[in-house]
């Protein structure tokens, strides 16, 4: 029984360690959207893209016409997603 709940632990522990940590991977550009409170699906439609693109910019940049674009929608600087 001692050897089984050690198993569980280091398990547990080894997972704990190697999965990323979720607040240090969201970008600038999600940043922004959630400073300005607006939800993924909300900001799509504002900018008149589909949700998936929007979560592919987030990701990946912007062209310099939709970072224009999404800067007047969250109100902040271009560089969040260039």
């Amino acid at each position: 029984m001692l050897a089984n709940s050690g198993c569980v632990e280091l398990r547990a522990v080894a997972s704990a360690t190697t999965k990323p940590n979720m607040a240090l991977m969201v970008s600038k550009a999600t940043k922004a959207r959630l400073a300005a409170g607006l939800t993924l699906e909300e900001a799509a439609k504002r900018a008149r893209v589909c949700v998936a693109y929007l979560r592919s910019v987030e990701r990946e940049g912007a062209s310099f016409v939709l970072a224009t674009r999404l800067s007047r929608i969250y109100n902040c600087g271009m560089d969040e997603f260039l």
